[in-house]
């Protein structure tokens, strides 16, 4: 056989392109340069939040912050209004909180949940939210400015007048949690994060305007409050309207499954609402205000617990809405592990430097604050864990047992609380929430394996859970 020289040139030449091609092959990241390349790029994902962990995070550093402004603003109201005027204050905001959470219960729920199904509908489904709410909160407003007189029997007609004017601020905060509800559906994590933020930035920001003007009195600071609330919501709104675009879909339809979701799920958010201000409601009307005062800030100090556990739930129901049961639930399981984890880790602190930090920010005045604390940071840990699987329950569309649950738990919760402050003070009332948040833990765990048929989660790290946060780290 001939073998052409033209041809033997052209298979050496070929054989040298192949050589310089398999060269030139860039060699495989290793982990460590992965990451690395990771952490480089961590402040800018933890900002815009691309996947479902990274806005856990980004969540994480907002309620830091937001635990931040908090504090601030609680060492400065106590430190200039003392334990009465504290306790005053205490006692008149906490109708705009309560309020607004009663009158978007489980519509919130319903708003995030079927947006996260039917993106392409997000418009008519908010418009859909905002109108049950509007019926429900009128009827709710309507209950609670009857009730605030006979509620506050120790409080003079000043103190009742701003309470029913805070009553009505609940509008602007009702308002702006359903907004956020919304932009949890469409997964703007961030955004969301900004209207959790801005109340309480907004708000320290107007007390630092007050302090510049005039003596700080009670009256003043709730002005001051119910002026960051107003004014977080007229920043949030551009944005979400240039977000939902023109209401489509069947009105009727999505309102149907609104209503649907939202009578389901209305009972159980109205109860743990209730079961969450249940203590101070009912002190308001036993105790004095300085003790109410003290009782405030063991609770508000309590709640840096929770801040592994508020931007958790802010995120797992949206994403675990959106997958199968099998996967919703292998998500559940692994933020049960960590949050649990993260949660000991910060009772444990709480316990140790908690009381030094109560008293050096606070003053000696506020030192019967302490054994207060103790008692209901043992309640938040356990309170974290109950509402991370309540979430489960809302995933699966079955948000009826945790209704059931959260009704038993709140008639437990009216009777223990009442009979132990009538007793025992503010200390009391603490033990109280505790027994029964330790029962609404336990019934929801029950309700996992008898209702969802479902495993328990294992409590404790395996490096299975690591490999599955180190993924979503690691790949977008």
């Amino acid at each position: 056989m001939v073998v052409r020289a033209d041809q033997v040139k052209a298979d050496v030449a070929a054989v040298n392109v192949a050589a310089v091609e398999v060269s030139a092959a860039p060699a495989a990241p290793s982990m460590r340069s992965i990451l690395l390349a990771s952490l480089l790029h961590l402040p800018g994902r933890i900002l815009w939040a691309p996947t479902a962990i990274y806005a856990v995070m980004q969540s994480m550093a907002t309620f830091a912050a937001i635990l931040i402004v908090n504090i601030v603003t609680g060492v400065i109201t106590a430190r200039l209004l003392g334990p009465d005027g504290r306790g005053i204050y205490s006692a008149v905001v906490l109708w705009t909180q309560f309020l607004a959470l009663i009158a978007t219960a489980g519509i919130g729920a319903a708003a995030t949940y079927h947006v996260a199904k039917n993106r392409e509908d997000r418009a008519r489904i908010a418009q859909i939210a905002f109108v049950l709410a509007a019926g429900w909160g009128s009827f709710v407003l309507t209950i609670a400015l009857v009730a605030i007189p006979h509620l506050m029997t120790q409080y003079d007609p000043q103190a009742i007048l701003y309470a029913r004017i805070a009553a009505l601020a609940s509008i602007f905060g009702g308002s702006q949690a359903l907004l956020c509800c919304v932009l949890i559906g469409l997964g703007a994590f961030t955004f969301n994060n900004y209207g959790r933020l801005a109340p309480n930035l907004l708000y320290f920001i107007a007390l630092m305007g007050v302090l510049a003007l005039a003596d700080l009195n009670w009256q003043s600071a709730v002005l001051a409050s119910i002026a960051g609330i107003s004014l977080a919501l007229v920043t949030q709104i551009p944005f979400f309207l240039s977000r939902m675009g023109v209401p489509r879909g069947d009105f009727r339809r999505h309102a149907r499954a609104m209503l649907s979701y939202s009578l389901r799920a209305g009972p159980a958010d109205i109860v743990t609402t209730c079961a969450e201000y249940t203590d101070r409601l009912i002190l308001i009307g036993l105790v004095a205000p300085a003790e109410l005062g003290f009782y405030v800030i063991a609770f508000s100090f309590s709640r840096i617990a929770m801040a592994w556990i508020m931007p958790i739930n802010s995120v797992l129901l949206s994403k675990m809405a959106r997958a199968e049961a099998n996967v919703a639930k292998r998500h559940y399981d692994h933020t049960f592990r960590f949050a649990l984890a993260l949660l000991l880790i910060t009772w444990l602190a709480g316990m140790w430097w908690g009381p030094p930090l109560l008293v050096l920010l606070y003053g000696q005045e506020f030192t019967p604050v302490v054994p207060i604390f103790h008692v209901l940071l043992a309640e938040a840990i356990v309170f974290g864990l109950a509402n991370i699987s309540a979430q489960l329950f809302q995933a699966l569309n079955r948000p009826g047992y945790v209704s059931a649950v959260e009704a038993t738990c709140f008639g437990a919760m009216l009777v223990s609380v009442y009979v132990m402050a009538s007793r025992d003070g503010a200390i009391g009332a603490a033990w109280a929430i505790l027994a029964v948040t330790l029962l609404r833990l336990t019934l929801i765990l029950i309700g996992i394996k008898i209702s969802l048929k479902l495993p328990l989660p294992r409590p404790y790290l395996t490096l299975g859970d690591l490999r599955y946060l180190r993924d979503r780290l690691v790949h977008l």
